[in-house]
């Protein structure tokens, strides 16, 4: 009797254990279809639209609409305007320099206070929008629980300031938070004069259209471009001009590490103009000039099947390069080390003047006013440069300088 019930638990155990086993196995099939469905799920990055969403919307667009959008590609001033409307513009009715300052619809006029700078992040299609008036940001007022409202804040580029412009089917654009990944969307119908903006689920509504309507600049405005700046020491004591390209390069979004060109794109040789004499890892490393930067930085571009170009300027006056900052370009031009003494000419090639103290930096902003220049130092990091004293070095280092646009 007792080895009876010993068997019958025996059984009853491995039956417990079967039904145990076949429920695990079930359970991790559904986990893979869930983890396969899941890597399927629509992405709402920088150009994209939820196809999905709008699928379910009254107001949508068509499927084939969804996939013609693309990322803006350009910088400037600019009106925007709601839709295609010409008279009704996005504003501030008072310059009120306070943060959370709300956006609203006004009626368009020559005013700064209607004027909004776009300005790259270094994100392909992802910009900064400035007022011209107070300086301040497009934000979205993270401390509200629906992260609804729309504000002007003190810059300090955060994620919340930085927006994905796209442009619809149209040739309108839409304004996509990179924080909250919600459109920028006007009020109403009609949008009336003084209606505030909210943010909202993306699906490319009439209300989450706008045009931009080039406009002129304030003449007084510092121009200032976001470029970020690694420092090329201890790497890369005397590449100062690779860490330049790579500076500039991921201006435009490539993400490069600081040695990335110098050991593998820069050419090397004893040219000193179209390739770098030398090590720029220690102290043997010396020069290489503008046509050697700008066919470095071709040759890269093309590998990424790039729309950004590259070329070298000769002999152009430093105010004359103003003109690519504005556009939002970032400048490679040489200079000295801590705007020293140039020292000696040691060779003259090609009409570039190869000297002991040379040191290339990126022109990334100005001040009208004083005409100082702003720069990316990769051994001083971001810093103003007097305008009298930076001009005397750029035209002694020979008037050279490497545009990336687009």
């Amino acid at each position: 009797m007792l080895c009876h019930i010993k068997k019958s638990s025996s059984r009853l155990l491995h039956l417990v254990l079967f039904v145990a086993a076949i429920t695990f196995l079930v359970g991790l099939c559904a986990g893979f279809a869930y983890a396969d469905d899941s890597q399927q799920t629509p992405n709402l990055a920088a150009g994209s639209v939820d196809a999905t969403e709008n699928a379910n919307s009254t107001d949508q667009t068509s499927s084939s609409e969804a996939t013609s959008v693309k990322p803006y590609k350009k910088a400037g001033t600019f009106y925007i305007t709601v839709g295609k409307s010409p008279k009704k513009v996005l504003g501030m009715l008072r310059n009120d320099r306070t943060n959370d300052t709300r956006v609203v619809v006004s009626r368009k006029a020559n005013t700064n206070l209607l004027k909004f700078r776009l300005i790259r992040t270094g994100e392909t299609g992802r910009y900064f929008i400035k007022n011209i008036s107070t300086g301040r940001l497009l934000s979205v007022d993270t401390r509200t629980k629906s992260k609804s409202k729309v504000t002007m804040r003190t810059e300090h580029t955060w994620k919340s300031q930085k927006w994905d412009i796209t442009v619809n089917e149209d040739n309108t654009v839409s304004f996509t938070n990179a924080l909250t990944k919600t459109m920028l969307t006007a009020y109403g119908d009609k949008p009336i004069i003084g209606a505030k903006l909210s943010l909202k689920k993306a699906n490319v509504k009439k209300l989450q259209r706008f045009s931009l309507v080039k406009t002129t600049r304030n003449k007084n405005e510092k121009v200032e471009i976001k470029v970020p700046c690694y420092m090329q020491n201890p790497q890369l004591p005397t590449g100062c001009e690779s860490v330049a390209l790579v500076n500039a390069l991921n201006y435009w979004g490539f993400g490069l590490s600081k040695t990335s060109i110098a050991n593998k794109w820069m050419p090397y040789g004893s040219n000193g103009v179209y390739n770098f004499i030398g090590n720029p890892r220690d102290s043997s490393g010396w020069i290489i000039c503008a046509p050697g930067i700008a066919k470095t930085a071709k040759k890269f571009l093309r590998s990424k099947d790039s729309y950004v170009k590259a070329k070298a300027v000769k002999g152009e006056s430093l105010k004359s390069l103003r003109k690519y900052i504005a556009q939002g370009c970032p400048v490679i031009v040489w200079t000295t080390i801590g705007m020293g003494s140039p020292g000696r000419l040691a060779a003259y090639r090609s009409g570039y003047p190869l000297r002991y103290n040379n040191h290339a930096v990126v022109l990334c902003g100005y001040d009208p006013e004083s005409g100082d220049y702003k720069v990316a130092d990769s051994l001083r990091g971001t810093v103003w440069r007097s305008s009298k004293r930076f001009t005397s070095l750029y035209n002694i280092m020979g008037k050279q300088a490497v545009v990336l646009y687009d």
